[in-house]
């Protein structure tokens, strides 16, 4: 699906929104650049991971819909690790016909990982349902390279000094690591738009449903 320029989303963090005061209208500089990064198009609902962070989407974005079923299922059976398909399955589970998320960021990270290495600027996530009856989880914006896709708009007044840290459990660099080895050092080939994959907005190639079809050289690259 394409994501369109224009669009605001939001990311809540104490510290991040004490540096975010001095890059209004610039790229978002601090923002990490080994992993993907998370974000809502609901501002209410990052308010519990901190202060608010409004960003301008500058360009329009190639993202994976994680709430349509059959794109889901799709990803599951082209990742051809079994750590990736659990993961898969952990975080947006399909049950009767819908999916559900459930988030741990150990499951979490390496969807997200995995489908920047398919060629997608990220995925998107409506509200979905969680496990619980009446449980909902916020919808979710992850984008492989925030910094250079967004435009610091605005902040919310901070109502507490930051008291946490900037960055990802190095566990999680850790396990990210061991998943997505890199094996060697050719060039990845650069996404580009097709008609001919069962997702809505295929990232590249005409070969498949993924820009990265198991002969692909990016298969070569990386350990999936």
């Amino acid at each position: 699906m394409i994501f369109p320029s224009g669009r605001f989303i939001y990311r809540g963090s104490h510290p991040e929104a004490f540096i975010a005061g001095g890059y209004i209208n610039q790229s978002p500089n601090y923002l990490r650049a080994n992993l993907p990064v998370y974000f809502s198009t609901n501002k209410n609902s990052v308010r519990s991971y901190g202060t608010a962070v409004k960003y301008r989407v500058m360009k329009n974005l190639n993202l994976l819909n994680m709430g349509n079923v059959e794109e889901v299922a799709n990803l599951i059976e082209v990742a051809n690790s079994e750590k990736i398909k659990t993961s898969i399955k952990k975080a947006f589970r399909i049950t009767n016909g819908v999916v559900r998320r459930s988030s741990k960021l150990k499951y979490d990270i390496i969807v997200a990982v995995f489908i920047c290495k398919l060629g997608y600027d990220g995925y998107y996530a409506p509200e979905l349902r969680t496990k619980l009856p009446q449980g909902k989880f916020h919808p979710e914006v992850v984008l492989c390279n925030a910094r250079k896709v967004l435009k610091v708009y605005n902040i919310k007044k901070m109502l507490n000094a930051p008291s946490e840290k900037v960055g990802v459990n190095k566990n999680i660099h850790k396990l990210v690591k061991s998943i997505f080895s890199i094996k060697n050092k050719t060039p990845s080939p650069s996404p580009s738009p097709t008609t001919t994959n069962n997702f809505s907005t295929p990232p590249s190639k005409k070969t498949g449903r993924f820009s990265s079809p198991p002969s692909s050289s990016i298969r070569k690259k990386f350990n999936f």
